[in-house]
């Protein structure tokens, strides 16, 4: 995820300045690790083909949801549709 609040608007610069300290960076913080690496991934699933993601809809509780998903390049005997969702929980 990444927090708006902590990065300064650029959009007027004609080009970013050289030393980056000078202007406030957004801070961005991890949300899910996708690998077909068994011990790296946080999926339960292989994750061959993903091509989409988005933020889903807020649940009751109001938590964001990430959805990702991918095709089988019409090829099912190989790969499969997935759609997967997810629960962002904030950050403490």
């Amino acid at each position: 995820g990444v927090k708006l609040s902590t990065g300064e608007n650029v959009i007027n610069l004609n080009s970013l300045p050289k030393d980056l300290s000078t202007i406030s960076i957004l801070k961005k913080t991890e949300l899910l690790v996708i690998s077909d690496n068994p011990d790296l991934t946080e999926i339960s699933f292989d994750p061959d083909n993903m091509e989409a993601i988005t933020l889903g809809p807020r649940l009751p509780n109001g938590h964001y949801t990430l959805i990702i998903a991918s095709d089988n390049n019409f090829n099912p005997k190989y790969q499969r549709n997935v759609f997967a969702l997810f629960e962002i929980v904030p950050s403490k």
